[in-house]
């Protein structure tokens, strides 16, 4: 059994209806990046104009690949038993989630906290069956400090479910100026120290802020983080320094496939329950499936 924790499907950096759905990934030069096993770390800082220009290219082609029904194939093809989907509003609506609904594909939701109506919205879709809530600092634009993310997290911790939270430098668009500064791990400290009593998992290990993601997380026991898109030596590191119960197998897919998130379980050396913990036990403790 293997709960997918961290996928997507939809138009979710755009809106919309996908421009052109594929049923295979296109080749692109940011494939090297999941040939390697998530090893080839630090282009940005190096290359930073290069990078930024690759990664944006990877982004709008990938979500091209993410249709229900390609989800559901590699889900097959890689022995996914749960994708757990992440909205992004206002571009990807938990509504279009919640249609997709079933055994297979559960959701978590999304609001936009300066748009009105949020916290009717949030309440709907709580009642509806979601299983926490999706923030996305950069789409979304929202800077850790702004009152419009405390009065989200004020609303949302008497759920008691968890956030999933983008967290790294990413770009998505080239027309537009960059935000991936509101993906920096570190700025959202005071954010999950207001809130000790929500359980924020920590997307990505927050790519190459992996170190200060698990020098946060042994100081906050409310921090978690998923696997997508981090190498299986920083995963093995984040099972000693946070324990083996707070890391939670992602893909993100269809921007990363599920063959290379897989190799995670080699940081269990073998071990069947670690394996198991990661793959499926961890997430469905916290999503109390």
């Amino acid at each position: 059994m293997i709960i997918d924790i961290h996928t997507h499907a939809g138009n979710c950096l755009l809106g919309g209806e996908l421009d052109e759905p594929y049923v295979k990934p296109p080749r692109l030069l940011s494939d090297l990046f999941e040939a390697s096993g998530f090893r080839l770390m630090g282009g940005k800082k190096l290359f930073p104009r290069f990078a930024r220009h690759i990664e944006i290219i990877h982004n709008q082609e990938r979500t091209n690949l993410g249709t229900p029904e390609n989800l559901l194939r590699y889900m097959d093809r890689f022995g996914i038993s749960v994708s757990v989907l992440q909205p992004i509003e206002p571009y990807r609506s938990t509504e279009s989630n919640l249609a997709l609904a079933g055994p297979r594909l559960r959701t978590f939701a999304s609001v936009h906290p300066e748009q009105p109506g949020w916290e009717d919205r949030l309440k709907a879709y709580m009642e509806g069956g979601c299983l926490g809530l999706k923030i996305h600092p950069i789409i979304q634009n929202l800077a850790p400090d702004s009152p419009a993310v405390l009065n989200l997290l004020e609303e949302y911790a008497g759920y008691r479910r968890p956030v999933l939270i983008h967290a790294g430098e990413s770009s998505y668009r080239i027309a537009s100026p960059s935000q991936s500064r509101l993906g920096r791990v570190s700025d959202w400290t005071p954010v999950f120290s207001a809130f000790p009593g929500v359980r924020f998992i920590i997307a990505h290990m927050a790519m190459e802020g992996w170190g200060e993601t698990l020098d946060l997380a042994e100081r906050l026991p409310n921090l978690y983080t998923d696997t997508s898109f981090q190498p299986v030596s920083h995963v093995r590191e984040a099972l000693r320094r946070m324990g083996t119960e707070r890391v939670l197998f992602a893909s993100d897919w269809p921007f990363s496939l599920q063959k290379t998130p897989l190799r995670v379980i080699d940081a269990a050396a073998g071990d069947q329950g670690l394996r198991r913990a990661i793959l499926y036990d961890n997430a469905r403790a916290l999503l109390n499936l």
